[in-house]
């Protein structure tokens, strides 16, 4: 059961969120502008390579759930 105060810290959390977000949303072009190309470059690959860990390790779960033997 969801109570007033259960409902009101989420919508709280989502405009948190949602303000934050519009932060670096129009920050965007001032640090884009500070890391340069090369730095811009850089950022690309670093959070290429952080989402295909996460997608790896989507896979090796989902694996895992219908072979329970690769998991240990």
């Amino acid at each position: 059961t969801e109570t007033l105060e259960h409902n009101l810290l989420v919508t709280l959390v989502i405009l948190a969120v949602a303000v934050l977000i519009l932060a670096v949303v129009l920050t965007a072009p001032l640090l884009g502008r500070l890391l340069g190309k090369t730095g811009l470059f850089v950022f690309n690959r670093v959070m290429g390579l952080i989402i295909a860990a996460i997608g790896i390790e989507f896979v090796i779960h989902g694996l895992g759930t219908h072979f329970t033997g690769l998991t240990g």
